[in-house]
């Protein structure tokens, strides 16, 4: 008959453990780190007042596993019916120390990582615990920083550290030590005024001819 109970509880739980849980119920416990094999103990409360002279089931709905599962059932005579497999069943200890219900699992281990509730069943009325989550803290990995590289400025050649303006020419300013500044004396006045010169010598040869070319005709 105790399987039949526990049975139907266990189907019961499927629906059930998708809600918050009860408020008369309350379930507490550590919280986990990778790699210690640590002994975790959950303690199953009632609020004060409530009795607790009844028996208690313990189940869990492990990570990435859709229903739950029974792990043990703790009578009001302290004796244990366990529904998980023999060699797994050494490391849940359900007990009742006191006014309250505990459940020991020794050496937690990854498998172990889900969410664990208490449930009783009192005058004939279900009421289980809001959930406990028994999971590892996920790793955190920050990525390394941008490496950053100095770029040394472009190299620039004597000529290109020159100054010059739209008609690349050379500035009016001389360097000392630019010999080419040094032998022709160039500035930009230079080039204005070079081809200005070449049109008026060609206008006064022009004029010239022509002067040479009326008298020539009054000669004749």
């Amino acid at each position: 008959m105790m399987d039949n109970i526990i049975g139907t509880v266990t189907t019961l739980l499927i629906f059930l453990c998708q809600f918050q849980g009860s408020q008369h119920l309350k379930l507490s416990g550590p919280q986990v780190s990778r790699g210690n094999a640590e002994k975790v103990r959950l303690d199953c409360s009632a609020d004060s007042g409530d009795s607790m002279e009844h028996g208690v089931h313990w189940f869990r709905q492990r990570k990435n596993v859709k229903n739950p599962e029974a792990i043990v059932y703790l009578n009001v005579v302290r004796r244990s019916s366990y529904q998980i497999d023999q060699g797994e069943s050494k490391r849940f200890i359900a007990d009742k120390p006191g006014s309250s219900f505990t459940l020991t699992i020794d050496s937690f281990q990854d498998k172990d990582q889900g969410t664990y509730y208490c449930m009783v069943i009192k005058n004939s009325a279900l009421t289980f615990s809001p959930g406990h989550k028994l999971l590892y803290p996920e790793a955190i990995t920050t990525k390394p920083p941008p490496a950053t590289t100095t770029q040394s400025p472009p190299a620039t050649s004597a000529k290109d550290s020159k100054s010059e303006d739209d008609c690349s020419c050379k500035s009016g300013k001389k360097d000392p030590t630019d010999k080419e500044t040094e032998i022709w004396k160039i500035d930009c006045n230079m080039n204005i005024w070079a081809p200005l010169a070449g049109l008026c010598g060609f206008l006064l040869i022009c004029l010239l001819v022509t002067t040479i070319m009326l008298c020539c005709r009054k000669k004749l």
